[in-house]
């Protein structure tokens, strides 16, 4: 289920995570966790840089939707002849499997349109007992450099409805901004004592 963080895991992530910055000229600047998120709706949450933010306290899997490709690509190691009927078995049912999870699950990170957009195309992350957030983080064409820059495939699969006509997003004719995503699973919070 998309969850929001409870007053609780925002004290533990002030816990883990508030310490003095010490600037190049000495001072000092304090990082609030509370001031790093700010809420777009339920389980979504607008960052300004990547989640490792949460720390361990509150991350119980950054890739909660790879398992499948741990699983699988952890027990092939070295096993490439596809002649091998075992290994050939082994990796159309992988590739089975796989098309069934995208179809109800989105990969663990990617690119969309708007940040709610990844709830709404992959409904079953409200409904899934685990507790997810989504992290978004807006990526603006006016604030790429004139050359290189952001490009798409770095990113995960695209699942908005723009089209894409260009590696980087700088050289775009229609697309003025898109989101990247990550879906991370939290952990259960211990009772309180």
């Amino acid at each position: 289920m998309l969850i929001d963080f409870t007053e609780r895991e925002i004290a533990l992530g002030q816990n883990v995570y508030d310490v003095p910055d010490v600037e190049d000229d000495g001072s000092t600047v304090d990082f609030l966790f509370k001031d790093s998120f700010e809420r777009i709706s339920q389980g979504v949450y607008h960052v300004g840089f990547d989640f490792d933010w949460l720390g361990k306290a509150l991350i119980k899997d950054e890739f909660p939707f790879s398992a499948l490709d741990k699983a699988y690509w952890g027990n092939l190691k070295n096993e490439t002849d596809y002649s091998d009927p075992e290994v050939k078995k082994r990796s159309e049912e992988y590739w089975a499997a796989k098309d069934q999870q995208s179809k109800d699950f989105p990969n663990d990170y990617g690119v969309c349109d708007y940040p709610e957009q990844v709830a709404e195309l992959f409904p079953k992350l409200k409904t899934d007992p685990r507790r997810f957030i989504i992290t978004a983080r807006e990526i603006r064409k006016k604030d790429q450099p004139e050359h290189d820059g952001w490009r798409w495939h770095k990113w995960g699969s695209y699942i908005g409805t723009q089209n894409s006509h260009a590696e980087y997003l700088a050289d775009e004719d229609e697309i003025e901004s898109v989101w990247v995503f990550s879906i991370i699973e939290l952990n259960d919070l211990p009772e309180e004592n």
